[in-house]
């Protein structure tokens, strides 16, 4: 039986209090991956960071959790080393693991390729955005330029297998790193329910991390132009980005068709609920948001973002090209009810044939076995 581990610092609060905060995407993509895979006999982990002692936890009697430490603390710059990097390393010996998983850009990444070089075993590394390919976009994202620049792409040339989300993100692989990858698309668990359309509000849900790359204050323009829908934003935001949070939450106030939710225990409620899903992003890989709204049935309508072209090809809502067409295409759907079930249609149709993250998980068993 093979052992996967998975390195997420960040996914703790998700494992033990089921929370969506601050990106919530990777931590969420990562847990149902390894609660499925685990159903067909190979054994995952998780190494975390949080407030528990070190010693190994076991969640519904087959995910293990390894706590590397209980937090990051020391003198910048060299805690990245000590004790993160170093409690790293020590954790995934600790593991055994047969192959080590690691999602998104980062330091991270060439730390968990470090640390499977040292133990002779397989590294995986999973794109979780078009930015992770994106040169310009790295350095203007990673904090430390170069250190993390540097891991960064250390991990990418030592990873036995990349897998990417789109065809994008595999051709900037290509022509940027030079390296190849493999096509995995995101996941995400189909409920196999048909809700009742005409029970829906009018309510526009957003939903994301309360963060400048996500623009939600493009959003409250939106809003502040539409009086008569209300606007349902979800997410919360990184420590960095707690003021931009609280600039946002302070602007939301001035606005009596705004509600800024913050971080939710159960998203899923308010999929339910409301009308349509509204993306303001500047930058997004294959949103897990697109993916949960499409599984209840809700249109997306974007700011220019249309991964893989995917909206237009298969009428899953409409990507805008500025704010005035997304108000256009808002204001068309709430009025015009049979535009609106047939694209609702699309949605549920569509997830369920690409997205599922029974099918494509076992796209990624057939990869652990082969490695």
């Amino acid at each position: 039986m093979k052992k996967v581990v998975f390195v997420s610092p960040s996914i703790y609060p998700y494992l033990f209090f089921k929370q969506r905060d601050k990106t919530g995407g990777i931590e969420t993509q990562q847990i149902l991956l390894g609660k499925i895979i685990s159903d067909y006999g190979i054994k995952v982990a998780y190494i975390t960071i949080g407030f528990k002692n070190n010693k190994l936890r076991v969640i519904d009697n087959r995910l293990e959790v390894i706590f590397a430490c209980k937090s990051v603390r020391g003198i910048p710059v060299i805690r990245s080393l000590y004790p993160f990097a170093f409690k790293i390393l020590r954790a995934m010996k600790k593991a055994n693991s047969d192959i080590y998983i690691q999602m998104g850009a980062g330091f991270l990444t060439g730390i968990v390729a470090l640390g499977c070089k040292i133990l002779k075993k397989p590294f995986i590394f999973i794109a979780a955005s078009d930015s992770n390919f994106d040169k310009k976009t790295m350095k203007r994202h990673f904090k430390i330029l170069l250190r993390d620049r540097l891991s960064y792409l250390y991990g990418l040339k030592n990873a036995e297998e990349i897998v990417v989300q789109n065809n994008y993100q595999m051709k900037k692989l290509k022509d940027v790193f030079k390296l190849n990858g493999r096509i995995i698309r995101n996941w995400v668990e189909i409920k196999n329910k048909r809700y009742k359309l005409d029970s829906k509000s009018n309510d526009l849900l957003w939903v994301g991390s309360i963060s400048p790359v996500k623009r939600p204050n493009v959003a409250l323009e939106l809003a502040k132009q539409l009086p008569d829908f209300k606007f349902i934003f979800i997410g919360g935001s990184k420590q960095s980005d707690l003021n931009f949070f609280h600039e946002i939450k302070n602007l939301s106030e001035e606005l009596n068709n705004v509600e800024v939710k913050g971080s939710v225990m159960d998203v899923s409620s308010y999929y339910i609920a409301s009308k349509l899903l509204i993306n303001t992003s500047h930058l997004e890989g294959f949103p897990i948001t697109f993916l949960e709204a499409w599984s209840y049935g809700l249109p997306v309508i974007t700011l220019n973002i249309d991964p893989d072209n995917c909206i237009t090809k298969y009428k899953l809502g409409y990507a805008a090209k500025n704010i005035p067409e997304m108000k256009e295409k808002i204001k068309y759907l709430i009025k015009n009810k049979i535009a609106y079930q047939t694209i609702s249609k699309n949605t549920l149709n569509y997830v369920s044939d690409n997205h599922d993250a029974k099918k494509n998980s076992l796209k990624f068993i057939d990869l652990i076995t082969r490695l």
